[in-house]
């Protein structure tokens, strides 16, 4: 979604430092286009190339650099970091935004040191800004048959289930077919191909411990909800025919529905709630820390360390 340009306090006018470096002179856009090329040919989806090219040539930041009269990678010092994150701290821009910003640009900073199109190291040395620490909400069980019983269509009402049930982050959701749902004796799994990170994961579609059932559901939806004349592979598709056949649900139309859920329920509503509720349910269920990792398609344990809540009856049951 297109953000707002910053306008905060006026940015010294002073042209980029350049010295006797290779490529300190690289426009600043010349440097972003290698910088995406790069990540492009390391494999990264295309969702996350477009993410970066908004946060490094989106509005922001162009009139952060047309303010500090900055037109080459160079420019990007430690204190230019600063001052373009200060800038977007007064703007109002929330905490992780500032922070996603923040990673992009050291991950762009050390692509341009290591190219020889800057030559000011000070710039990864700057620390994050300091975030608060908030629990983040989680979807309860009472809020789960809400959001089910909001739901309109049989299609909706299983995307909320097999997020719920699954974890599945947005993108993968969205990637998935039909021959990614696998049967077996004990219940379906579902492989995620090509997760965060690109690697591949199977997840169980039933859990006796954290009380989910998905396989029927599942073969349910595929059988019988899903739009049978067609020839679309995606798992999930558009209600209403475009052109001759229906299409892949799109981001926007997962989007859609989330809105609307939230605006009939007043439930906060988006992949991302869904699938930290996942990972919290299945913490309190007593799965294993390395499962859930591996459940969620994490890289380390570290991150699973954000689905430990406790409420007031579990600290209760945790001291007794």
């Amino acid at each position: 979604m297109p953000q707002p340009s910053v306008r905060g306090r006026k940015m010294p006018t002073r042209p980029d430092q350049v010295t006797g470096v290779t490529g300190v002179r690289t426009p600043w856009n010349d440097a972003v286009e290698a910088f995406l090329r790069e990540k492009k040919r390391m494999g990264l989806s295309p969702s996350t190339l477009e993410l970066y090219r908004s946060l490094l040539a989106g509005p922001r930041v162009r009139t952060f650099l047309a303010d500090a009269r900055i037109t080459t990678a160079s420019g990007l010092t430690d204190q230019a970091l600063r001052d373009l994150e200060s800038e977007l701290q007064d703007s109002g821009l929330a905490e992780g935004s500032v922070h996603q910003y923040h990673a992009t640009l050291k991950n762009f900073a050390r692509f341009c040191l290591s190219r020889g199109m800057a030559d000011d190291r000070g710039v990864l040395e700057v620390s994050a800004p300091k975030k608060a620490q908030k629990a983040p909400g989680i979807i309860s069980r009472e809020d789960e048959i809400k959001l089910l019983a909001a739901a309109r269509k049989p299609r909706d009402k299983f995307i909320i289930s097999f997020l719920m049930g699954t974890g599945l982050r947005r993108a993968e959701l969205l990637a998935l077919n039909v021959d990614d749902i696998i049967s077996g004796p004990d219940g379906d799994v579902v492989h995620v191909r090509l997760g965060k990170g690109r690697k591949d994961r199977m997840v169980p579609l039933d859990s006796k411990r954290m009380g989910t059932s998905l396989t029927k559901a599942t073969r349910d939806y595929i059988n019988r909800d899903r739009p049978s004349d067609t020839k679309a592979t995606a798992l999930f598709l558009t209600h209403i025919k475009a052109g001759d056949d229906y299409q892949p649900l799109t981001v926007s139309g997962l989007h859609s529905l989330m809105r609307r859920l939230e605006a009939d329920t007043g439930i906060e509503c988006n992949p991302h709630r869904f699938r930290h509720s996942y990972g919290t349910r299945a913490i309190q269920s007593g799965v294993a820390a390395f499962a859930v990792q591996r459940l969620l398609g994490h890289t380390t344990l570290d991150m699973v360390s954000e689905y430990v809540h406790y409420d007031d009856v579990s600290l209760m049951d945790a001291v007794n």
